[in-house]
C-alpha cells in the first residue's frame, strides 16, 4: 500500500501559485506596483506647485508648503473634500481588489470565474475613483494657476496600473 504524502499550507500555496496564468501573474505585480505608488503620492505633499519670484508653494491633499515649510491643511469642505474623499474610497478599493486576489491564489475553492470579475471590477472602480479625484485636483488648481507635480502623476500612473491590472484578469478569466 503506498504512503499517502500530506502537503503542507507552503506546499499547496506554490502548487496555486504555478497553476496561474502568466497574466494572473503580471497583474498580481501591477496591482502591488499601484498600490505602492498610489500610497506615495497620495500621502505626500506636491500634487500641485505655484512657483513664484521669490517663493515655491506645493500643495497635497492634507499639507501646503511653502520654501520647505509644511503645515496640515485640516479639516476642509467643498472640493478638497470630495477629492480626499474619492481618493480615500479608492485606496479602500485596491486594498479589497487585493485582498480578493489573495483569497483566490490561496483558497482553491475560490476559484471561480466570479471571484476573478469581482477583482477586475474592483480595479477598475478604484481606478475610478482616482480618476475622478485627480480630475477634480487638477481643474481647481489649474484655475489657481498651479501646474501638476509628481505626486499628482504618482496617482495617474496607479490609474494606469490598476486598469492594466483588472484587464489582466478578465484576460486570465476566460
Amino acid at each position: 500500500m503506498p504512503d499517502i504524502v500530506e502537503i503542507g499550507f507552503r506546499e499547496r500555496l506554490l502548487i496555486n501559485i504555478w497553476r496561474l496564468s502568466k497574466k494572473y501573474k503580471v497583474s498580481l505585480v501591477t496591482s502591488f506596483l499601484g498600490l505602492l505608488v498610489f500610497i506615495i503620492g497620495f500621502s505626500t505633499p506636491h500634487w500641485a506647485v505655484l512657483d513664484g519670484k521669490q517663493k515655491t508653494v506645493s500643495v497635497g491633499l492634507w499639507e501646503i508648503c511653502f520654501d520647505g515649510y509644511c503645515d496640515y491643511l485640516g479639516i476642509v469642505g467643498g472640493w478638497l473634500a470630495v477629492t480626499r474623499t474619492l481618493e480615500c474610497i479608492g485606496f479602500i478599493f485596491i486594498l479589497k481588489a487585493l485582498i480578493v486576489s489573495l483569497v483566490y491564489v490561496c483558497v482553491p475553492r475560490f476559484d471561480t470565474p466570479g471571484i476573478l470579475y469581482t477583482q477586475a471590477g474592483l480595479h477598475f472602480v478604484a481606478a475610478l475613483l482616482v480618476l475622478v479625484g485627480d480630475i477634480i485636483f487638477g481643474v481647481y488648481k489649474a484655475q489657481d494657476g498651479y501646474v501638476i507635480s509628481w505626486s499628482l502623476v504618482l496617482t495617474i500612473l496607479m490609474i494606469i496600473l490598476e486598469i492594466t491590472s483588472g484587464i489582466l484578469v478578465v484576460l486570465h478569466s476566460r
